[in-house]
């Protein structure tokens, strides 16, 4: 039995450790409640799965988290929890409820929580847990279709490091073979890029804070490869140079990832991380068009992409990239010019069609223009409307589908990538990472987005 369960998604694009569970379990346990985590990518389990799990463990309150695109999962786990824990208090969390509180009332809850928790849900669960109502005015608390405002953390260093539950329990197998963990050394972007919903106020933890808990992950569950999961990894260099001086006095043999812009690194900068043992860093180029560069407020030109790629291969660091299809103002000329980019410049990329997330000024621009409706996301929950995805003037759905497929089946499966691969197998652990990879390309291929 459990008091608070955290039940979350499988996620079939990015199967890691979500740390926003982490830290709040941290946070529960520190007030001595117990806490269980069923997680669909752990356990490999279907919605239903995790409703199933979830029940047997009896909890008085479930936590389930709720991104854009798993909103409609989100959506049938809740309905299936009030089914089968008809006592238990349902809170509904994570990114789309931030964007979008009125998510919550949508799916028939209570409560939930927009922003930051960590600061209220301890307070919240305590409440209920002892029979009582949860005080109304809890900082972030959506309650009975109110949304108060977030308070975020303005110290991070007063937070507990995460609970990392899913690898305590013996999961994430197939992502930590030979030790593999996620951490998040920041939280926040000071960028304004119209397709994107965050906290533009950046807060950082302390370098002597960030490698102390590596090193107690290091220690506690072997790991030897770390990926920093800020969005934005390089704003203050001193920072990152901090972090770079003392993994290599403290972790000299681990290896380290991260994500940044283009615009955020030079080649001192990028020296020094390799030298801490960083092995790749993924940017945010998404268009190979100035011009669409700009529409979107990215703030970055092409060649400065151009540049940091470069420099990252020089000092034997892997780039990467993210790339968007699908971009207001793009021409499929473009979007080919993107793909022509990424075949050019880049070793890994990641492409993905142009989503209209919530509480953005993608959604707003898009609303007007009549692209998608005010209610699309509410209407996608119940199933009565397919993902938003931003389809530019001139363009049809199918197309857009077609090019986003020849975009991966082009860049996955080109010869030198696969050469790659075949050169990279070194046993049964290598012949492993390399069928994942093209099973995930495969994939992505037969999906219609």
């Amino acid at each position: 039995m459990a008091d608070v369960v955290f039940a979350s998604l499988r996620n079939r694009t990015y199967p890691y450790p979500y740390l926003g569970v982490g830290y709040l379990s941290a946070v529960l346990q520190q007030r001595g409640i117990d806490v269980e985590l069923v997680d669909g990518s752990v356990h490999d389990l279907d919605v239903a799965g995790i409703a199933e799990r979830a029940a047997r463990l009896g909890p008085a309150i479930v936590g389930v988290t709720a991104m854009s695109p798993g909103l409609r999962d989100a959506y049938v786990l809740v309905r299936l929890l009030r089914a089968k824990l008809p006592d238990a208090t349902i809170v509904l969390g994570g990114s789309h409820v931030s964007a979008d509180p009125g998510a919550v009332a949508g799916m028939g809850l209570r409560y939930g929580f927009a922003g930051e928790a960590e600061a209220s849900f301890g307070s919240f669960c305590e409440h209920v847990l002892g029979g009582g109502e949860p005080p109304a005015e809890l900082p972030g608390l959506v309650m009975d279709g109110r949304a108060n405002p977030a308070a975020p953390v303005a110290e991070l260093d007063t937070l507990p490091f995460p609970t990392r539950l899913p690898l305590a329990h013996g999961g994430w197998h197939h992502v930590a073979h030979g030790g593999f963990a996620t951490v998040l050394a920041s939280r926040g972007c000071p960028y304004d890029c119209a397709f994107c919903h965050h906290d533009r106020k950046m807060r950082s933890r302390s370098p002597e804070n960030i490698v102390t808990e590596m090193e107690r992950v290091h220690r506690d569950q072997g790991c030897t490869r770390f990926e920093f999961v800020d969005e934005v990894f390089t704003v203050h260099h001193d920072w990152v140079s901090r972090i770079c001086g003392l993994l290599r006095e403290r972790l000299p043999r681990v290896t380290w990832t991260c994500e940044t812009r283009v615009n955020l690194v030079d080649q001192e900068l990028l020296r020094e991380m390799a030298a801490s043992g960083c092995t790749g860093v993924a940017y945010g180029i998404e268009s190979a068009s100035n011009r669409v560069l700009q529409t979107l407020s990215k703030r970055q030109r092409v060649d400065q992409c151009v540049r940091a790629l470069t420099l990252s291969k020089e000092v034997g660091i892997d780039p990467g990239g993210f790339l968007m299809l699908g971009l207001p103002g793009e021409t499929e000329e473009d979007m080919l010019a993107t793909i022509r980019f990424a075949h050019e410049v880049a070793k890994r990329v990641t492409f993905s069609r142009t989503l209209v997330l919530p509480r953005t000024p993608l959604f707003d621009s898009a609303v007007r223009a009549g692209k998608i409706e005010e209610d699309r996301w509410h209407r996608f929950m119940l199933g009565k409307a397919p993902l938003p995805y931003y389809v530019p003037d001139g363009m049809t759905e199918r197309r857009m589908a077609w090019l986003y497929r020849r975009a991966v089946a082009g860049f996955h499966l080109r010869p030198e990538r696969l050469a790659a691969l075949l050169r990279g197998v070194r046993g049964p652990s290598g012949a492993r990472v390399a069928l994942q990879s093209l099973h995930y390309s495969f994939k992505v291929m037969r999906e219609v987005h």
